[in-house]
């Protein structure tokens, strides 16, 4: 997609009541393809949307300690 590597930000988290996206040790299920598969077109089709609307931006961040309170 043309996005340099160190622009790119990813962050995961999990739950323990979705369905089965992997092959885990003491699972008896199978990883749930069609779940897995759809997640996979959402997230392409999230990052496409993503590059066409992108606009640039400023980003900043500020501190200041206040030792009299």
């Amino acid at each position: 997609m043309g996005i340099p590597e160190e622009n790119i930000l990813v962050a995961a988290t999990h739950t323990h009541a979705g369905p089965v996206v992997t092959k885990l040790f003491l699972c008896a299920a199978d990883p749930d393809q069609t779940y897995n598969n759809i997640m996979i077109r959402k997230a392409d089709s999230t990052l496409i949307m993503a590059k066409k609307n992108a606009v640039p931006t400023k980003v900043g961040a500020r501190s200041r300690r206040y030792n009299s309170l």
